[in-house]
Parts: C-alpha cells; structure tokens; sequence
C-alpha cells in the first residue's frame, strides 16, 4: 500500500511539473510575443522619428546640389568671358605695339627728311 501511495504521489508530482512546465512555456510564448510586438512599436518609432529628418535633409541636399550645379554654369560662363577679354586685351596690346612701331617709322621718316 505504501508503493501505491509513493507511486500515486510521484504521479501527481509528475503531472504538477508538467502542467508547470506547460505553463512557464506559456509565459515564455507571451514574452517573446510581447518582446516583438515591443521592439516592432519601437522600430517603426524610431523609423517614423527619423524619417521627418531625412526627408529635411534630402531637400537640404537637393537645393545644394541645384545651387552648386547653378554656381558651376556661372563659373563656366565667367571663365568664357575671362578668356574672350584676355584675347581681346592681347588684340589690343598688339595693335598698340604695333601703331607704336608704325608711330616711331614716322618719326623717324619725319626726321630723316629735316635732315637731309
């Protein structure tokens, strides 16, 4: 009779740890459930938080990038305008050495007609 008693109390040990065992897994199923629902709200805050910023920053770049592109033509177009005057200034120098030669033949012709 004691070996049934021990055996009948060993039993209801065993289904008391089972239904324990079942329970704590239970718990665990709901903590991870919980854990992802958590960290799924925390991702799309941190997403949503982020995003507002991103988007500032992108427009910020996007009107850098316009401007920078708009100061490139204008640079292109000063050193079009920086090269046609540095010609024009070599045109002129020329024609000023050269009308200064063509002034100084005259002279000369001028004096060497008083002198004979």
């Amino acid at each position: 009779m004691r070996l049934e008693a021990r055996e009948r109390e060993m039993a209801a040990t065993a289904r008391r740890l089972a239904a324990q065992e079942e329970d704590m897994a239970l718990r665990e199923d709901e903590r991870q459930r919980s854990f992802r629902a958590t960290l799924a709200s925390a991702t799309l805050a941190a997403e949503t938080g982020v995003a507002g910023p991103l988007e500032a920053l992108r427009t910020e770049r996007d009107r850098s990038t316009a401007a920078l592109a708009e100061r490139e033509q204008e640079l292109q177009a000063a050193r079009r305008q920086v090269a046609d005057l540095t010609g024009r200034l070599d045109s002129l120098e020329v024609a000023a050495r050269q009308a200064a030669t063509a002034a100084e033949e005259r002279v000369r012709a001028k004096i060497a007609e008083v002198v004979k």
